[in-house]
């Protein structure tokens, strides 16, 4: 409730090694995996529960949940619907099956049931959360955010509804309402570093590199054993022209989940960006890419590592694919770009540039698009 998720997972974890057929704590431990986006983990421990109590309808919930979170959603439909049979009056296999009609794109289907479930003023947010996410996924995120703010009207101590606040303003572009929400939060629970890290995020969105600092070194003191404060700290270190202190901070990310492939691509990136250690950033990635094949970030960061390797060549085979792949991606434009550069290939240079200004970068690619631009109206 603190926002302490490790210290609850460590207590969990603890009464299960003494108790490993605690069914409130299996029930417990699989909530919060399924909060923090485990959701192998979180199946895992529904599985057990489920084979203690195979009736047991939260556990069956957990797995439904766990299921959908991993894409495999021909498993979870019909139970869902077996459970909205057997549960009529429930609402959390309605909101799982709403939420799975909006990601299959099944809006007809979905509508009403979110409809009925959102009760204004209501404690429990999800229904509300589900449709914000119902009106994201159709690109209307402005509906999403008048539904909250006015939610939050009703409610404005409420802090899931300031959370959800916060969310929706950023998807919908008002970084400065998800900002100053966030900020109260930080205010009111200066021991949840979750709050600090989404400041660090929010505000390397709006190319303010030192307020992104200030708050993601706070979130690492708050939270020394968060990898991903630390994983952010290098990323915004590094937009602050501040490249050892961000290689240091990817290091000690990567020091506390070792075998974690975001964290490894993460230092990698790093040093790709700082143009030191080119070997090693190069040897990072692919071990990423080993943990997940077909991360196109992971991907990014090696066509990176190449380019600053001055393998110009490796590095538009690398490029070329990407943007194929993703062509509204700006990132992927830019480096393009770059790439074709060093490889003298301008025209073609300064025509990814002007699609990437025109695919919404962030203020800082646009930063360095519009610099690339101007660089090149000098040479011929």
């Amino acid at each position: 409730a603190n926002g302490q998720t490790n210290e609850a997972r460590a207590s969990l974890l603890d009464l299960l090694r003494r108790a490993p057929q605690d069914r409130a704590a299996l029930r417990e431990i699989a909530d919060l995996s399924l909060r923090n986006r485990q959701p192998a983990d979180a199946l895992q421990y529904a599985e057990r529960l489920l084979a203690l109590d195979p009736n047991n309808v939260g556990a069956r919930l957990n797995r439904t949940a766990s299921l959908a979170l991993l894409g495999r959603n021909n498993e979870v439909r019909g139970e869902l619907r077996r459970l909205t049979a057997e549960n009529p009056n429930l609402a959390e296999p309605w909101l799982q099956l709403a939420v799975l009609d909006t990601q299959e794109k099944k809006y007809g289907e979905a509508e009403p049931i979110l409809r009925r479930l959102y009760k204004p003023g209501e404690r429990d947010v999800r229904a509300l959360a589900a449709l914000v996410s119902f009106h994201a996924a159709q690109g209307q995120p402005q509906k999403g955010l008048a539904l909250v703010k006015e939610e939050a009207r009703l409610q404005p101590q409420s802090v899931d509804v300031r959370n959800l606040l916060a969310g929706s303003a950023a998807d919908a572009g008002d970084l400065d309402l998800a900002l100053s929400t966030l900020f109260r939060l930080a205010s009111d629970f200066p021991q949840n570093p979750d709050y600090l890290v989404r400041i660090g995020q929010l505000s390397r969105q709006k190319g303010q590199a030192d307020q992104a600092v200030a708050n993601l070194q706070k979130a690492t003191r708050v939270s020394p054993d968060n990898p991903y404060a630390y994983a952010e700290l290098s990323q915004a270190l590094s937009e602050a022209g501040r490249s050892q202190e961000a290689i240091q901070a990817a290091r000690q990310g990567l020091k506390v989940q070792p075998e974690d492939p975001v964290l490894i691509n993460n230092l990698a990136w790093t040093l790709a960006l700082a143009g030191s250690n080119l070997d090693e950033a190069v040897t990072l990635t692919q071990k990423a890419l080993q943990k997940s094949p077909k991360n196109p970030d992971f991907t990014d960061t090696l066509g990176m590592a190449y380019l600053k390797s001055k393998k110009t060549q490796e590095a538009l085979q690398i490029f070329q694919p990407l943007v194929r792949a993703a062509p509204q991606n700006p990132v992927y434009r830019l480096h393009l770009a770059m790439a074709m550069i060093d490889a003298g290939q301008l025209t073609q240079a300064r025509a990814e540039l002007e699609t990437a200004l025109r695919s919404s970068p962030s203020i800082t690619d646009a930063d360095q698009i519009r610099k690339l631009q101007a660089s090149l109206r000098n040479r011929q």
